[in-house]
């Protein structure tokens, strides 16, 4: 009996990845996008390493707490998975009490957020640059993004869209 219950166990296995498969083709192909895998825990916890992510490329337009997807901006090779905080003409800086983001002088909304956030050594405040956007983790100890002189803020031309969808893990699927 205990054979037969795995046996049926790593078929369900097969069969829901194979159906992973083909619904994330599909997904791409229809909806004009790309899938994205997540390297590292910049983005933690809203995203973890190993999760697998839809991008929209053709009409993504982002705004404020999008995350989005810049092509190989810190020079290591891999496309980098940041929020955007801020878009051209904006303030951005950190408030030193609360440690807070701060756009155009209000405190940012950020529940997503599991740990403050603190300055790099990029000079704050800063206002983004026509043309540019501003983007940072959501794991704010451990995420290589604007606040820092590598990254600085980011030509929107490198933007390769919007994420849209998790579809991996299963259990874990959102949009």
């Amino acid at each position: 009996m205990q054979k037969a219950g795995r046996a049926a166990v790593e078929v369900f296995d097969w069969y829901e990845s194979i159906v992973m498969a083909i619904l994330a083709v599909v997904i791409i192909f229809v909806l004009g996008g790309r899938a994205v895998g997540v390297d590292g825990e910049s983005m933690y916890p809203t995203l973890e390493g190993g999760n697998q992510l839809f991008v929209q490329t053709l009409t993504a337009q982002p705004t404020y707490g999008d995350i989005v997807v810049a092509d190989n901006y810190t020079g290591y090779g891999d496309p980098i998975i940041k929020r955007l905080i801020g878009m051209p003409g904006d303030v951005i800086d950190i408030d030193p009490s609360t440690n807070r983001v701060i756009r155009n002088g209000e405190l940012l909304d950020e529940p997503y957020l599991s740990v403050p956030t603190y300055p790099e050594d990029l000079p704050l405040p800063i206002t983004v640059p026509e043309g540019m956007v501003f983007l940072m983790g959501d794991n704010r100890t451990n995420s290589l993004d604007s606040r820092s002189s590598q990254v600085g803020c980011i030509d929107q031309r490198a933007l390769l869209g919007e994420v849209v969808l998790r579809f991996s893990p299963f259990e874990r699927i959102e949009g």
